[in-house]
């Protein structure tokens, strides 16, 4: 999931970068020479209506790199989380493992009898 978001991420932000570029520079391409008017008028319309869906699209960007921290924050606590419980998971066996090796009956009859006698 978490390489999902950052594709999409990085394909906004190449979409509202490339946008920047268009509206700041290449837009003067549909300009009459010597003015920095658009040629025609529903033109500035629609690139305004556009301009309208990038800045939404900025939001959508902001959005999806807080997503991004909060699943990378979980990940993180979780491998965290994991990592303590498997030490004590491990501490766990090797006390018990200590304490199998220190009880150790002299000899296999004994073992039985502690066993079976034992309740």
């Amino acid at each position: 999931m978490l390489r999902v978001l950052r594709q999409i991420l990085h394909l906004l932000s190449k979409s509202i970068d490339s946008w920047d570029v268009f509206k700041d520079d290449e837009i003067l391409y549909f300009s009459t020479p010597g003015s920095n008017d658009i040629t025609q008028p529903s033109w500035g319309s629609y690139l305004a209506e556009i301009d309208k869906y990038f800045v939404d699209l900025r939001r959508s960007r902001s959005d999806i790199q807080h997503q991004i921290e909060l699943f990378q924050n979980a990940i993180n606590l979780v491998s965290k989380i994991s990592a303590s419980i498997t030490g004590c998971f491990t501490a766990n066996i090797f006390s018990t493992l200590y304490a199998l090796q220190t009880f150790r009956p002299k000899n296999l009859n004994d073992k039985v009898e502690a066993l079976c006698f034992s309740q």
